[in-house]
């Protein structure tokens, strides 16, 4: 009975479970920061932040020479995952919420995951079955209810068009940042996910920091600085980005992108439930609908794929 809570198994849930809880946390974390950080300060503050911590991981490991050699070994790597996971998923992203809808912006953000699917069609060699697409379809249906309500509605008003192109742009950097980083720790085992979150964070402060600092309107209001907000830029930085960024690649690397498409979209249930809890935002019947229907779908992969591994076994 209780053979299926074997090691791995507990370890794939506990990867599941963060990703899910601290993908769907950003909202809330960027929302605590935005009180006394603007949207650069904040990406400049969440990278530098993510930087630090990895770099007091790898001093406790004394891996510091050997993983900066590996990084300048691939820079060719890291620029074009600096371009598509910071430069495109991150700043594009911003800038097109600007100029369209949060509902659209969930809407079209969605589509990440979608993306993901494809590209690991292309770059990992994945095989999608029938069973996967409907499992899919239910998930991305589900996370559809939570972000509209329930309405399905989806504005395509001429002033949205342009920040929901850029919102398009962010979720395939994303997308591609996903599925390039697992093919590039493939290919290179020393290159591997902290080697490359660390190289692509360290390349866009080098970026970023000169845009900091001479534009005065992007900086902190330290009046409006308090204990929420410094949580809120601290889990955002460390639980949200460092944590999450490592734990992502290599759960991409290791499951691929069917499951990593499924994870991805369950993080739209718990981006709404966070700021239920921890904002007093309301509950809604579409949220719960919503949620059942991901949760349905990642609980019939998990145990579809049980089922595979061992009618595999016995023949």
């Amino acid at each position: 009975m209780f053979g299926i809570l074997r090691k791995p198994a507990l370890t794939n849930l506990f990867l599941m479970l963060y990703l899910s809880i601290f993908g769907g946390a950003i909202g809330l974390f960027a929302k605590l920061s935005f009180v006394a950080f603007s949207p650069l300060a904040t990406i400049f503050f969440r990278i530098l932040i993510s930087s630090l911590f990895f770099i007091l991981i790898l001093a406790w490991q004394k891996r510091i020479k050997s993983v900066f050699k590996t990084i300048f070994a691939n820079w060719k790597q890291v620029l074009i995952l600096s371009f598509f996971g910071v430069g495109a998923a991150m700043i594009v992203g911003f800038v097109g919420l600007r100029h369209t809808s949060a509902i659209n912006y969930g809407l079209i953000y969605n589509l990440s995951s979608i993306f993901i699917l494809i590209f690991s069609l292309f770059f990992l060699g994945e095989k999608l079955k029938k069973l996967d697409i409907f499992l899919i379809v239910v998930a991305f249906i589900g996370a559809d209810i939570i972000i509209t309500n329930g309405k399905f509605y989806f504005n395509v008003l001429e002033a949205h068009i342009f920040g929901d192109l850029l919102v398009l742009i962010s979720a395939i950097g994303w997308a591609l940042y996903s599925v390039l980083g697992a093919k590039f720790s493939r290919q290179n085992k020393e290159f591997d996910s902290l080697s490359i979150n660390l190289g692509v964070f360290l390349f866009s402060l080098v970026v970023l920091t000169p845009i900091m600092f001479l534009s005065p309107s992007n900086g902190i209001n330290f009046p409006a600085l308090n204990l929420k907000v410094i949580l809120g830029i601290l889990g955002l930085s460390i639980l949200s980005t460092a944590i999450l960024f490592f734990l992502w690649l290599k759960f991409v690397d290791k499951e691929g992108g069917i499951w990593a498409t499924l994870i991805s979209l369950s993080e739209n249930l718990t981006g709404v439930l966070l700021p239920i809890i921890f904002l007093g935002e309301r509950l809604t019947v579409p949220i719960v609908a919503g949620g059942i229907l991901m949760i349905l779908a990642i609980s019939g992969k998990e145990l579809f794929g049980l089922c595979y591994k061992k009618d595999k076994a016995i023949n």
